[in-house]
């Protein structure tokens, strides 16, 4: 069960890369990061909180909860003041 919600996060974060035009190679910050992140986000390895956060980072549009359950809206809630 636990591989099938990783999975569909997988699927969010290859989704939010290709909405938004973006490239893994084109945002990594060096070699190591570019490594880590194709693996992690072509099922390689197990993503990473670091990777989790890198992500929130690239997309600040970004709704937590929706990256990581896919439920609510993929965008965050504007905060109202």
């Amino acid at each position: 069960m636990g591989d099938d919600r990783e999975k569909e996060m997988r699927e969010r974060i290859q989704y939010l890369f290709k909405n938004q035009g973006k490239k893994v190679n084109s945002v990594a910050i060096d070699k190591k990061e570019q490594r880590t992140l194709n693996r992690q986000i072509n099922e390689e390895t197990t993503i990473s909180s670091k990777t989790i956060f890198r992500v929130l980072e690239l997309f600040p549009e970004c709704s937590i909860n929706w990256l990581l359950t896919g439920k609510r809206s993929m965008e965050k809630a504007s905060a109202s003041g």
